[in-house]
C-alpha cells in the first residue's frame, strides 16, 4: 500500500530491537510523535470551533490562532524527521520501511504523510484493548 504507514514493519522493527533499550526508547518517541502531532491538529481544529464566535477578545483570538499554528507545525516537522529516522532504522534492521511514500517537508508530501499517520492512528485505535 503506497502512502500508508506499515503496522508490519514497526512490529518488526521492535522485535528486532527488542535486546536494544536504547533503541526501543527511540522507537517510542518516534510513534509518540504520531500522537504529539495528532494533537496539535486537533487543538489546532477545536479552538477555533469554540472561540471563533467569542468568548475571547478578537487579539486574543489571532494571538492563540496563531500560537497553535506554530506549535502544529513544529509537531509536524517533528514528524516527518521521526519517519525519516523509523525508516533508517527499518533500513538498518533489515525491515521493509515504515512509511512507503516520500518523506519530505515540501507540499504535496507533507500532507500525505500525515493523513497515512491519522490512519494508523485509526489503525491503533480500533485494535484497542
Amino acid at each position: 500500500m503506497k502512502d500508508a504507514i506499515n503496522p508490519e514493519a514497526i512490529s518488526k522493527l521492535i522485535k528486532s530491537s527488542k535486546d536494544d533499550s536504547e533503541l526501543l526508547e527511540y522507537i517510542y518517541a518516534a510513534l509518540k510523535s504520531f500522537a504529539n502531532y495528532h494533537a496539535a491538529v486537533m487543538e489546532d481544529q477545536l479552538f477555533p470551533l469554540v472561540y471563533s464566535d467569542g468568548g475571547i477578545d478578537a487579539e486574543q483570538y489571532r494571538s492563540r490562532r496563531s500560537s497553535l499554528d506554530k506549535r502544529r507545525t513544529v509537531a509536524h516537522n517533528a514528524l516527518i524527521a521521526n519517519v525519516n529516522l523509523l525508516n533508517r532504522m527499518a533500513a538498518a534492521a533489515d525491515v521493509e520501511p515504515i512509511y512507503d511514500g516520500v518523506v519530505s517537508e515540501e507540499s504535496p508530501y507533507r500532507r500525505m504523510l500525515a493523513n497515512a499517520v491519522f490512519e494508523y492512528i485509526t489503525y491503533l485505535l480500533d485494535r484497542r484493548t
